[in-house]
């Protein structure tokens, strides 16, 4: 999913920023859990009938800027706490910043 600006700025002009006016200004700018799309993999096809989902669909998880875009891949496996902490609930999330950089003048 990525960000994009609705309509055109004139040269030099700026915009006075109110988080009402973020669906005005902005297309796509908020990624939540139903976004997010089950893709089953081999026999995922047959096992599950219907396709898995959030429990809560209206979790935000990212807010984004014209410019930014959102890709992710999530692994479930079940298990409980007494077995293993990363099955405990109080688990932690994390993210990676994957820069983009692209020389202008060769070094």
């Amino acid at each position: 999913m990525k960000c994009l600006r609705k309509g055109k700025l004139q040269k030099g002009q700026k915009t006075e920023f109110c988080p009402a006016d973020e669906d005005a200004l902005y297309e796509n700018h908020t990624v939540f859990a139903s976004d997010m799309k089950f893709v089953p993999i081999g026999y995922q096809v047959h096992k599950y009938s219907e396709p898995i989902r959030p429990v809560y669909e209206d979790i935000l998880i990212a807010k984004l800027r014209p410019g930014q875009e959102i890709e992710m891949e999530l692994f479930c496996e079940k298990g409980i706490g007494k077995t293993h902490a990363k099955w405990s609930p109080v688990s932690t999330a994390f993210y990676r910043l994957v820069p983009h950089i692209e020389f202008t003048e060769p070094i």
